[in-house]
């Protein structure tokens, strides 16, 4: 509950500014982006989600193509699958911006100069509640959006609080186990560590 505190006070503090704007990534990296982006182009469903829920979606000009992604964006134009996203296709839609771009993508397209932005773990993994919150907060920064942003984290942790109060001092009741293999290359099993423990 205290890290779910601080992680909202920090958000407040950081609302009002102005771009240039700059946005930690998930290397640690300071990312510069040095106007309001508006076209964008997303690589994993989590950004597309989080930017239709912002109400951006208007400006998002591609999607790599995933059953998870929004069915707001389903009539855009496709850049390839998420693990292997085509860099000629990203290119033809002139983006000032990519969302969750990671290994040799993310190092083609900053090397052509396009900004890309995956915040989380190694690589944009979401390893848990907080991770999706600093996602929402960093998108919202880098669209500025940060106000829309900061209402929608306050009212998840609102919802969290909510649920936590109703389930607190109840006996715990035996749970089955449930064996979810994600993919197999590396193999990927909810767990301890993952947005599926919590």
């Amino acid at each position: 509950m205290k890290r779910l505190t601080l992680f909202i006070l920090l958000g407040v503090a950081l609302l009002g500014q102005a771009f240039p704007v700059s946005v930690t990534d998930d290397r640690g990296k300071e990312i510069l982006i040095p106007k309001e982006p508006n076209r964008l182009v997303v690589l994993l469903p989590l950004y597309g989600q989080i930017l239709v829920d912002l109400e951006l979606e208007g400006k998002i000009v591609g999607v790599a193509a995933s059953p998870d992604n929004p069915a707001e964006l389903s009539r855009l134009p496709q850049v390839g699958p998420s693990f292997a996203p085509s860099l000629e296709a990203i290119l033809a839609l002139a983006p000032d911006l990519v969302f969750g771009g990671w290994g040799e993508i993310r190092e083609r397209l900053e090397a052509l100069g396009i900004v890309v932005l995956t915040v989380g773990g190694p690589e944009g993994w979401i390893r848990g509640i907080l991770d999706v919150l600093e996602a929402i907060r960093a998108v919202g920064q880098a669209v500025g959006a940060e106000e829309k942003a900061e209402r929608m984290i306050g009212r998840i942790c609102e919802d969290i609080v909510r649920v936590e109060a109703q389930i607190l001092g109840k006996p715990r009741v035996p749970a089955a186990f449930l064996y979810l293999l994600a993919w197999d290359s590396p193999a990927y099993v909810a767990g301890v560590g993952t947005p599926e423990h919590e």
